[in-house]
């Protein structure tokens, strides 16, 4: 027998050994968590008490919200009947005549009661207690209070209490209120059995009577209630304590603000708003309307754009006062600066497009007629915009709107550039052959000359803005600029060429023309390199602002292909339809593509070498040409 039970043992070991060094079972989800059960978590009279009243008011409290009905009827008093009601989570029993001295009441919860998701009672919940020989019928009276009847020169920080002559039921803090002009909100509270403390949410206001009322649903433990209510009044003190701005958004330094962003001003009281609006100033001036939210938060909304990259001070003067009368502590200075922006040269669309750089958000627009390109200053003051039939000098620092001055040219001018220094503008005519050297200080005509070879079209200053490079059918054209008539010096290019721009240090120019690109130094016109079958119409160009990478647009193909501005090829990236102009932004991070066909900007990430397009692709108006952004 001894040798059967051991050789039992043996296969179960085995057993237990196979199944658990054998394949793994596939692994099997959790059981969910079984919701918790609701339970008592206090009972009055105390569990094991004696010497309670003989007619004790009777209540449960519980964990969670309880379904009332199945609850009260799961609740049963031996030998005894009442009435049940509920507050909050306490269920209340009011027994419907007198205990008998030296009873013990039994208290029982049946698992039929549950919570309001439905999880009953994990089990029956029992408690007894042993009644006295006395009863309760005297009504609770209130003893004191703080503030006192009467009292003046109460603090905005006080909290209001009422002691009663006796121990109350839970429920009675819902007997308290708090009226100044109208309700005040805050947080009633049972302190020691018999003492209802009130804590107002917010400060109370200075200089105003409050009136405190406890109404008659106070109730003892009996369930003797307060008669008739209770109420006394009290004045808070009068307001000497100045306001002060407790933030102001934008805040203070923020450089990458929208131009249609409102000022919010935060003040730590209740503010007379007249002389809080009179206050507060912008500068540079801007228009706008102010709002209120509960009189402490001011907002002034912007009517107009604001110009982009541009410091704004925002000030509020010691004028502001609070409804007391007391002036701001102090006057509150805050300065912010609006983003950069990108401008897009709608040709067909007749106006410049203005999007935020940082976001893409379009924010408005400049009309002008059949724009082809625009120039910024280096300080982003002026606008040049090459227009059907003017050349558009628009201060940007003006709102973005205001035209300082046009100068006439005839329709057919093409190309556009800025002197380094900002204070000459070239512009070309494409069908007449004249080069046009303007003063973009005074908007006058410096001189004029006509192109040696034909249609003129993209046209650069050099570095020192001593020559000027012209593209024309088959070569390029660099004039003096203290001699426009003076013979230029020239060098060969493949015909059809579009647009032409100078690297960041040195002297060379690129020129987009034939099927590619070709670098010429202006200083001697000497050949540098030439890359051919790029395109079958190469456009737009653009140099990286480390000087590092040359962009060109490839109207037929829809992309832009990267070089380095040696003349390697790094990349292609395919954008929108008929691309033209080509812009980057200021830390090189971004190259932008005005796309002509599809009326739209893409986006072309740049890390290092590699560039990315985008899936942001803010629409422009018709016939995109011409790009620039904000310096």
């Amino acid at each position: 027998m001894k040798k059967l039970i051991n050789l039992v043992l043996l296969v179960a070991v085995a057993t237990f050994i196979v199944q658990g060094c054998g394949k793994k079972s596939d692994p099997v989800a959790p059981p969910d968590t079984p919701p918790a059960a609701p339970t008592v978590i206090a009972v009055y009279p105390p569990a094991n008490s004696i010497n309670n009243f003989g007619n004790s008011l009777i209540y449960l409290t519980f964990s969670a919200d309880m379904k009332q009905t199945e609850t009260q009827n799961a609740l049963t008093i031996t030998g005894m009947t009442g009435q049940k009601t509920w507050w909050n989570r306490i269920l209340i029993f009011r027994p419907d005549s007198l205990y008998t001295p030296g009873d013990t009441i039994r208290i029982t919860l049946a698992t039929a009661a549950q919570n309001t998701a439905g999880t009953a009672l994990a089990a029956v919940y029992t408690s007894s207690f042993i009644c006295g020989a006395n009863t309760d019928s005297v009504r609770p009276t209130v003893v004191s209070t703080n503030p006192t009847s009467g009292q003046t020169g109460v603090s905005v920080t006080a909290s209001i209490s009422a002691v009663l002559s006796e121990k109350l039921a839970p429920w009675s803090v819902s007997a308290f209120s708090l009226t100044g002009v109208t309700s005040i909100l805050g947080n009633a509270a049972l302190q020691s059995d018999s003492i209802i403390n009130f804590s107002p949410s917010s400060l109370l206001c200075y200089d105003m009577t409050f009136t405190a009322i406890l109404d008659t649903s106070v109730t003892d433990l009996c369930g003797n209630r307060l008669s008739p209510q209770h109420s006394w009044s009290f004045t808070t003190i009068a307001d000497t304590v100045k306001p002060k701005v407790l933030s102001l958004d934008p805040v203070n330094n923020d450089t990458l603000v929208s131009v249609n962003k409102s000022v919010i001003v935060r003040f730590s009281e209740v503010m007379d708003t007249a002389s809080a609006r009179a206050a507060f100033s912008i500068t540079p001036a801007a228009t706008g309307n102010f709002t209120w939210s509960g009189d402490s938060i001011m907002t002034f909304t912007l009517t107009e754009t604001l110009a982009f990259r541009r410091q704004f001070q925002v000030t509020v003067g010691t004028g502001a006062r609070d409804l007391a009368g007391n002036n701001l502590a102090s006057s509150w200075n805050s300065s912010f600066t609006t983003v950069r922006g990108i401008y897009v040269c709608c040709k067909t669309a007749d106006k410049v497009d203005m999007l935020q750089q940082n976001d893409l958000l379009y924010v408005g627009f400049l009309p002008c007629t059949s724009p082809r390109q625009i120039r910024i200053s280096a300080d982003d003051s002026m606008g040049y915009v090459l227009t059907q039939n003017t050349l558009a000098f628009i201060q940007l620092k003006k709102h973005n709107l205001q035209n300082f001055a046009t100068f006439d040219l005839p329709s057919t001018c093409y190309g556009l550039a800025l002197s380094p220094n900002g204070t000459r503008l070239a512009v070309t005519d494409t069908l007449n052959k004249w080069l046009y050297l303007i003063d973009a200080v005074n908007a006058t005509k410096l001189d004029s000359v006509q192109t040696i070879a034909a249609f003129p079209k993209g046209v650069c200053f050099s570095q020192s803005g001593a020559q000027i490079a012209v593209l024309c059918w088959g070569q390029v054209e660099i004039y003096s600029t203290s001699n426009l008539h003076s013979a230029p010096v020239t060098a060969a290019i493949p015909n059809n060429g579009e647009e032409a721009v100078k690297g960041v240090t040195g002297d060379t120019l690129y020129v987009s023309s034939g099927t590619g690109i070709t670098a010429i130094k202006i200083s001697d016109a000497s050949e540098v390199f030439r890359l051919t079958g790029i395109s079958d119409h190469p456009f737009g160009l653009a140099i990286s602002p480390d000087g590092a990478h040359l962009a060109i647009a490839c109207y037929e193909e829809q992309s832009v292909r990267i070089y380095t501005s040696t003349g390697i090829a790094l990349t292609s990236v395919t954008v929108g339809t008929w691309p033209k102009g080509l812009a980057y932004s200021p830390d090189g991070k971004y190259l932008y593509v005005s796309n002509s066909g599809s009326n739209n900007i893409w986006v072309v990430s740049r890390s290092g070498d590699s560039y990315t397009a985008q899936t942001t692709k803010p629409p422009v108006g018709s016939g995109p040409w011409g790009i620039a952004v904000t310096p």
